[in-house]
């Protein structure tokens, strides 16, 4: 968090929110980033909070992503 106050400094990256810490902690520290004027740049986005399997059994993808190919294909 210190480095945040270093000039030219644009944001922090991180896999996810939970590498900021415990959920208690994490959200405090993303609102801490962005009052330094700077951006936290998430790799993960945070979790849906509905379950990823329907009732019908079916896997609900995400929008945005892509099923990789076979090498083969």
């Amino acid at each position: 968090m210190d480095v945040l106050a270093l000039p030219d400094v644009y944001g922090v990256i991180a896999p996810a929110m939970s590498h900021l810490g415990p959920k208690a902690i994490a959200p405090e520290r993303a609102r801490r980033i962005e009052t330094a004027s700077s951006r936290l740049l998430l790799i993960r986005r945070p979790r849906p909070t509905h379950p990823s399997v329907s009732p019908s059994g079916f896997v609900r993808r995400r929008p945005g992503t892509t099923r990789a190919l076979n090498a083969e294909s």
